[in-house]
Parts: C-alpha cells; structure tokens; sequence
C-alpha cells in the first residue's frame, strides 16, 4: 500500500508539472492559461477554508453549551482522505490478526492533530448525565454494561448480534447491552431493528482523535476509551465484535481485580506468549479521572506500538496496572493453532469467551482444516 500511495502521488505531481509543459511557440498563452487555473483553484480553495471556519465556528459555540462533550471531527477533514488499497490475508497466516478488525473494515479519515488537554477533558461537575452517548434516547437501567463497537461494516454487525445473544442466555446478572455507533458512521435503520430484537441499545459517540502515526484504518477505534466516562455504570465488560459468548459471564463481570484498573488477558503473537495484552475483552470500572488522563495522555505525545492502535495505547499506559483475567474469559483462537496442547486442557462448555483472532467468526467454516470445530461453534450458535 505505502508503494502504491508514492507511486499515486508521483502521477500527480507528473500531471501537475505537465499543465505548464507547452512548446515553446505557445509559451505565452500557456502561462496565462495556467496563470488562470491558479487563480481559479486559489479562490476554490478559500471558498473551503471559509465554510470549514464557518462551520468549526458553529460546532465550538455548540461545545460551549454542553461540556461533557470532546471534540469532533469535522465533515471536511474526514472526507479528504482517500481511501487505501485492502489487502486481503491468507486463511491460514502464520501470524495472529494485529488487530480485531479485518480488512472488510471500511477506512476512516486519517488522524487529526493533537487535541488540546482542555479540549480532551470532561467536566465532572454536577449535573453531569454520567455517560458520553449523543443521543437523547439512551436511558441506562442497570449498574452493570456490556459493551461493543460498531462503525459500517455489516460483518461485525452480524458478530455482535451472535455475541450479544449469547451475553443474554448465558448470564442471569442484569446489564445493559450497549453498542457504541461513531456518530460519522451510523449504522442502518435495518441494522438497528436486528440489534433491538438482540436487545442492544444504542450510545452514539464522538471520533476520537488518533495520534498522527496510529496505523490508519484502526484510527477509529479509539473511541472505545469513552467507555472509561461512562459512569451511569460501576461496571463495564467490552467485548470486541469477533468474540462470542459461549458461557455466563457472571463470574467475570464479579471478578475482582485486586486494585488494578483493567482486567485483560496475556497476548500471543507469532505462535508464542507475550508480555503485552489482548483488550478484546476489557473488565473496567468507570471513571471520568482516568478518563480525562487517558484523553490527555493521548494527545501528549505519548510512544507505544502504532500499528496495534488502542491496544498499544492501553498497554502503554497499563503495563504495570492490569489484572490477568484468565483464558476462558478471552479464549485466543492463535492459541488453537499454536499452542492446542494447552486449549484442550480447558473444556469447551467452562469457555466463556471465544475471540476469533486469527479468522474472523463469519469467513470461517465448520469444515475448514485449522479451525472448523471452533468455526462449527459459532456457526451452531444462536
């Protein structure tokens, strides 16, 4: 991808330079013809800068009214983003999937700048609604969420209702089941009925700006950290859309984290354990403190691992603060391959999470050599 996008910029610049490539007979005209279209682009392009001014205007005297709300990115910006060629894996790479969507996702716009630590922060004054949802209609009921994310890919849709049904036949704990919507990415009118039936409600949200060198097409998924604001909740379980309930999550949701902030799961890559996380499944309990500090650590300039997106972010700033979770609640399905020894010592039935990593629940079948009998799974699953 990076050699196509050179390789694109080099034809534009060619075309470019060409505009003033004319004999040397028509020089003259030339040069006034182009002098023209550079007169022209030049008022097109501050026609732009107006309206984006005009419209930012707007959206800042909005913010002032309601301060429990982080910027959003402007229509403008999103849009001048061209999207990337995709890349399609090998059913069966030898490496874990480097993040938990695949290259069906559809691209966001690129990062924006580093947000400022008064524009990334929340008011905790009172009166605050104790959530970071857009919409009027979200009315939470429980004490306890389970959540995931969703932007226009129907795929994951299709994981979310299968993960979510599973949350509601398994578990006798009362929670709410929240789909969190990027509110520059709604998803259809059709997709909400199958969601409702699930018994899915919905939080819509603002982007989250990523930092400049975050890998692009995971950009978005920063927006999870709002999870972290949403106190209406003591407690909070985020499960990625890939995963699939197969068990009560009563026991995780109850689990005691011994004084650390997150509870996640030691990561596999490349066949072997590593020190790092996996936050496909995430136990928190909310709080707008740490949310405000994870807002304003991510725009401070902070290092971690880029390509890896919000997982990198969160095992940076969670290495020595995070409280193993254990296998059955974020069954790595790079542990079927690679380390199956150690899978089977745990029956299928004491699995409570299954985190289909390696391949995506819907493009795996039942028959498929490496992993149909965990593909049969969730194909046989409600």
């Amino acid at each position: 991808m990076i050699y196509e996008y050179f390789a694109l910029n080099d034809i534009a610049n060619s075309t470019k330079s060409n505009k003033s490539f004319y004999r040397k007979e028509n020089l003259v005209d030339a040069k006034a013809e182009e002098a023209k279209e550079n007169d022209l682009e030049a008022r097109k392009e501050n026609e732009v800068v107006d309206k984006v001014e005009e419209r930012n205007e707007t959206k800042n005297g909005d913010r002032n009214k309601i301060d429990t709300k982080p910027d959003i990115i402007s229509d403008e910006t999103e849009n001048v983003n061209a999207e990337a060629p995709k890349e399609e894996k090998d059913d069966d790479d030898e490496e874990e999937d480097s993040d938990d969507y695949d290259d069906e996702q559809t691209k966001p716009g690129e990062p924006g700048e580093k947000t400022t630590a008064n524009e990334s922060q929340v008011s905790s004054k009172e009166g605050s609604p104790g959530h970071q949802c857009l919409n009027e209609d979200f009315q939470p009921k429980h004490s306890v969420s389970v959540w995931t994310m969703l932007n226009d890919n129907p795929a994951y849709v299709g994981g979310a209702l299968k993960m979510g049904r599973g949350a509601k036949k398994y578990t006798k704990i009362p929670f709410d089941l929240v789909v969190m919507e990027l509110e520059s990415k709604p998803l259809t009118a059709e997709q909400w009925v199958d969601l409702h039936a699930a018994g899915f409600v919905k939080c819509i949200v603002d982007h989250i700006l990523a930092p400049a060198k975050t890998r692009f097409d995971l950009a978005e998924k920063f927006a999870v950290l709002h999870v972290w604001a949403m106190t209406v909740y003591d407690t909070v379980l985020f499960l990625d859309a890939d995963t699939l309930v197969n068990n009560s999550l009563d026991s995780l949701i109850n689990l005691d984290m011994q004084g650390k902030t997150i509870g996640v799961t030691k990561d596999i890559r490349g066949g072997k354990w590593v020190e790092t996380f996996n936050s496909g499944v995430l136990l928190l309990h909310p709080s707008l403190d740490e949310y405000n500090r994870l807002r304003k650590l991510l725009s401070s300039g902070i290092v971690f691992e880029y390509i890896m997106s919000d997982q990198g972010f969160l095992n940076e700033v969670y290495k020595d603060d995070w409280y193993e979770i254990g296998f059955v609640n974020n069954a790595n399905l790079a542990l079927y391959k690679f380390k199956r020894d150690f899978w089977d010592e745990h029956p299928l039935d004491q699995i409570n999470v299954i985190h289909y990593t390696m391949k995506k629940p819907w493009k795996c079948k039942g028959k498929d050599g490496t992993y149909g009998p965990i593909c049969k799974v969730w194909e046989e699953a409600d």
